[in-house]
């Protein structure tokens, strides 16, 4: 028995992958290791843990973090859109009454953008304790429903190479104007 196992090992197949072997490894890895050592990497079982350490490292981890930022995300972006339904809400207060009595159109007051975003200050307490601004970009009124347009910059959730994030949510809250004690069409 002991022939034959030296047998195969003199056998020219057998030396034949360990060459090819040895040139794929020193070809990525570079000469940083012995030609010798690099031979018989094919029969170490240690480089199955190396590789599954650099599997981890370079897959795992970063996957692992990216879902955990997403999760971050989403949990932001249901934290500002019941701020920016009350911010509509807030903004639909401060209708222009006498200008809807006169002429029959819907509009605002100059005051509602700031009262939408002090509402949007007071209910986004937690989303501005981690670093994330939260503004009121617009406000539109049309056929009885005011729409509040919110922008977060979520930037500080991500690592720097992703850039900047931003969440756009709309708000909304629905009104009725009337006249003489009639509800405006």
């Amino acid at each position: 028995m002991k022939k034959k196992m030296s047998q195969l090992s003199n056998c020219p197949m057998s030396q034949s992958r360990a060459d090819l072997f040895g040139s794929l490894a020193h070809w990525f890895i570079g000469s940083h290791l012995p030609l010798r050592a690099v031979q018989g990497l094919s029969h170490e079982g240690g480089f199955a843990a190396m590789y599954a350490a650099v599997f981890i490292g370079l897959v795992i981890a970063p996957l692992l973090a990216l879902g955990i930022e997403i999760g971050r995300y989403a949990e932001t972006r249901t934290l500002i859109q019941p701020a920016a339904d009350l911010a509509a809400l807030a903004a639909a207060q401060e209708a222009n009454l006498p200008a809807f009595e006169q002429s029959g159109t819907e509009v605002l007051l100059p005051t509602a953008q700031g009262v939408a975003q002090n509402y949007i200050d007071q209910n986004t307490t937690r989303a501005t304790a981690q670093h994330i601004s939260v503004a009121v970009h617009g406000i539109t009124v049309s056929q009885n429903v005011t729409t509040c347009a919110v922008d977060a910059d979520v930037s500080e959730l991500f690592p720097k190479f992703v850039g900047h994030v931003t969440i756009h949510v709309i708000g909304t809250a629905e009104f009725r104007f009337t006249q003489n004690g009639q509800y405006a069409p």
